[in-house]
């Protein structure tokens, strides 16, 4: 009796500083790689500190493992691969193949919740990787999780 009574008080503290650890929300583990797996809509456009017009919305992102496609009403989807690296700051992700085959893009990122803000330089492919958010002239997408 006294070993089940252990192993129980074990088991529950166990599980308590595993929920500790993930904030309570039980993502303990999760990277940016798995919370930005799915569909996301462009919100807003930005250029500098320019808010470009609206009219985004039919513009999407799809994250799929370690794949991604970008598509909209007005044209066909493209389809390429990605990279994170979460330890710089800002973070990096970098697109393949998107736009053009055989290059890559730079961005950096932010993922908070359900939204996700990515910076460009333009000249796109094989471009410079913007050093922050503040940047000048840099290119912003704002997305939201499709739900």
């Amino acid at each position: 009796m006294k070993t089940a009574v252990w192993l129980v008080a074990v088991s529950a503290a166990l599980a308590s500083t595993a929920l500790t650890r993930a904030g309570g929300d039980g993502k303990a583990g999760k990277t940016d790689k798995d919370r930005l797996q799915g569909n996301w809509v462009v919100a807003k456009v930005q250029f500098g500190a320019k808010e470009l017009p609206a009219g985004n919305d039919d513009h999407t992102f799809t994250f799929k493992g370690d794949k991604v496609s970008s598509r909209s009403k007005k044209s066909a989807a493209v389809e390429g691969t990605y990279t994170l690296d979460e330890t710089r700051k800002p973070k990096h992700m970098t697109l393949i193949d998107l736009d053009v085959k055989g290059k890559s893009q730079p961005f950096i990122y932010q993922l908070e919740g359900d939204t996700l803000k990515l910076g460009l330089l333009p000249g796109g492919a094989e471009g410079e990787r913007p050093a922050s958010f503040d940047a000048k002239g840099l290119f912003i997408l704002t997305l939201k999780r499709s739900k």
